[in-house]
């Protein structure tokens, strides 16, 4: 049984209050800066675009808030491959907290192990430590840490319909990932779809946060469990057809350039067309 503290409630509760309060605290502040005409806007951020998931204002916003730990960590010169490590076992630690049911916990695991991972990027590019070894880790530990993460709700989920949505969340986002991938190894890159990993991270965190702080409100029912099982129907939904749609679009981009190929191959070679004739 949790320790109550003085305002009555369990002590992890309060704890995400407060932290959730701070949080809040800082959107207040950048939605008052927006009004005022001065709202910081991201670069970076506005060269990634927004999807109709994930506005660029909530991306503007988190890159604002984040901007300050990312001067220090340039200006301390921190290894990029301790950050990569650091989210890689950041992201265990969510994966666990959300197998278990604390998913106020896991949900911010999760931002902040997706925030190390803008951090360790930025901070290669700055301190130009960037590496085609240290992209290559980066990359692959990104694919673990959904494993651990959507994983850790499919045991959760185990004895419900939610384990299947679990599964087909996690095969879409690791095609989703797989697809972008193998298109730029042969020579297309496509970045589009609704349903990417910043999104994912967003939807899966929001849906822990708010359920805890919907039970700490309203402690009649489960909504944790209720919010976290929609985010997980809604990823097991989007991520695929994410996943499909970077399918069919670089399918198309080969096929046309192939086509093409075969096209200038038959001008040049008289013989072939008659072949073909």
């Amino acid at each position: 049984m949790e320790r109550v503290t003085i305002f009555g409630l369990g002590a992890s509760v309060f704890t995400l209050l407060v932290v959730c309060g701070l949080f809040f605290s800082f959107f207040l502040a950048y939605v008052a800066l927006a009004v005022a005409g001065k709202r910081p806007r991201s670069k970076e951020m506005a060269e990634r675009g927004e999807t109709v998931f994930l506005p660029l204002f909530f991306r503007d916003y988190w890159d604002w808030v984040i901007s300050p730990v990312t001067r220090v960590l340039i200006r301390l010169r921190v290894n990029p491959n301790g950050i990569t490590w650091t989210s890689f076992f950041i992201a265990a630690g969510a994966g666990a907290a959300l197998a278990v049911g604390y998913f106020g916990l896991g949900g911010w695991l999760y931002i902040l192990a997706g925030t190390c991972d803008i951090f360790d990027g930025r901070v290669a590019r700055a301190t130009d430590s960037a590496s085609k070894t240290g992209a290559f880790v980066d990359s692959t530990l990104d694919r673990y840490t959904e494993i651990f993460v959507l994983a850790g709700l499919a045991f959760f989920f185990k004895d419900t319909l939610v384990l299947w949505a679990a599964l087909a969340a996690l095969a879409g986002s690791l095609m989703v990932s797989y697809t972008r991938a193998r298109g730029e190894g042969l020579g297309y890159s496509y970045r589009e779809g609704g349903m990417q990993r910043a999104e994912r991270i967003f939807y899966i965190a929001i849906a822990g946060i708010f359920g805890k702080l919907a039970e700490a409100l309203f402690p009649s029912r489960k909504w944790s469990v209720s919010f976290m099982a929609f985010a997980v129907l809604l990823l097991a939904v989007t991520s695929n057809i994410t996943a499909l749609q970077r399918f069919f679009a670089i399918r198309r981009a080969l096929k046309d350039s192939e086509e093409d190929e075969h096209a200038d191959n038959v001008v040049r070679h008289p013989a072939v067309r008659k072949l073909k004739v």
